[in-house]
């Protein structure tokens, strides 16, 4: 390791990596299994806690009494942290590029994802109640506000997109001369969706499974299962409904729909479909890194007939009989993946997610390279060009 580590207690795993230029200071450390920090990193903290396969970016800061990561969390590049209680990180989430927090507390649950510059604390984060929770599976995309003037709270399952703001106050005009002050938390349930430049005013609920429209500005709470649009927000349509649920030819229709998308997707990868039977019996195979691969999107119930093996990749919308799965199967509606991590496996897992179908795992998400691209990125890494020489 060519970091410091200076604490009272030391509890270093295997395979532990700690870049060139960066110190963590602590009254206990403990670094899981593989755990990997990054060049220029500073970490001062009374207990730090990565769990195994953790990662902290280069040149990210962590100010904070008390940083418990589980397994798997990923500190982007660049990720700054001032809490002045703790911070808390359920298994596999990552915090994007840049992504900062300030505030009392911070707690996320499994598979939260910060993306690139996301922005967490401003005016009011040093106050008594400067705190965000965030359920698992949630995301928050690139360049979103939260403030935390007032308590946070973010449920499972939700989305929000670029340039979001929440707000827990609007206190910026002088109060002497008339003008209102608020300082209120901000609750988003369960489900719901906030498309692009929305501004969540202080006070407000979103109900679970609502929408709101992109470049809306929401001052008044928002019912479950409802849209809502404009500025202010109003509800143009609702209860919606959501989740509605879909007849089984409409699953089928759409899940075949998906992965026909798929098929044409891959010869920019590298993968050659041999015979796509997706229409007919619902199989494709595939040739990729001088072997075939076997995709089967199998009928609800359907089992493999005797004396027949199952296709290396399987996928279904509800259980099937252990028999009939693939060495990898995905089942579609559990949100599961089960067998070991194969390349066009992970890239399918990463496609479906692309199209509203997430399956978490214990691995990231990972796509596999265009190829042009990837042809490209080794012609730099080489430092010199195809079939030509310097000049």
């Amino acid at each position: 390791m060519k970091g410091r580590i200076e604490a009272d207690h030391v509890q270093i795993g295997t395979g532990v990596t700690l870049g060139t230029g960066s110190s963590v200071h602590a009254q206990q450390v403990l670094l899981g299994d593989n755990v990997v920090i990054g060049e220029g990193v500073e970490i001062v903290c009374d207990r730090l806690e990565l769990k195994a396969d953790c990662q902290v970016g280069a040149g990210s800061f962590i100010l904070c009494p008390e940083v418990v990561a589980e397994q798997g969390c990923f500190f982007g590049r660049g990720f700054k942290a001032e809490l002045n209680q703790s911070l808390r990180l359920g298994r596999f989430c990552v915090l994007g590029p840049d992504t900062s927090l300030a505030g009392q507390s911070v707690q996320l649950e499994e598979f939260v994802f910060l993306d690139e510059g996301v922005a967490v604390g401003g005016g009011g984060s040093k106050g008594p109640r400067a705190s965000l929770f965030i359920g698992g599976r949630t995301s928050l995309f690139a360049r979103t506000f939260v403030n935390l003037s007032e308590p946070v709270t973010i449920g499972r399952n939700v989305g929000i997109s670029f340039n979001v703001a929440l707000l827990t106050h609007n206190a910026w005009q002088p109060v002497l001369r008339g003008y209102k002050a608020q300082f209120a938390p901000v609750t988003i349930q369960d489900n719901a969706t906030i498309y692009f430049n929305v501004v969540v005013l202080p006070g407000v609920t979103i109900g679970e499974w609502s929408t709101i429209g992109a470049g809306s500005v929401v001052v008044k709470d928002v019912p479950a299962h409802c849209l809502a649009v404009g500025n202010p927000a109003q509800v143009v349509r609702g209860p919606l409904g959501y989740p509605r649920p879909l007849q089984p030819d409409e699953q089928d229709a759409l899940v075949h729909s998906i992965l026909a998308d798929y098929l044409t997707s891959l010869a920019l990868k590298g993968v050659n479909v041999v015979e796509d039977s997706l229409a007919a019996d619902g199989t494709a195979l595939l040739e990729f890194g001088g072997r075939r691969v076997t995709l089967s999107c199998l009928r609800r119930g359907a089992s493999v007939p005797a004396g027949n093996a199952p296709a290396d990749i399987t996928l279904a919308i509800g259980p099937v009989p252990p028999e009939s799965q693939g060495r990898c199967h995905f089942d579609l509606l559990a949100e599961t993946v089960s067998g070991p991590s194969m390349p066009l496996a992970e890239d399918l897992r990463d496609f479906l997610r692309r199209r509203g179908i997430r399956i978490f795992s214990d691995r990231p998400f990972q796509s596999l390279p265009l190829l042009n691209l990837q042809r490209l990125q080794q012609r730099r890494a080489s430092g010199r060009l195809e079939g030509g020489q310097a000049h």
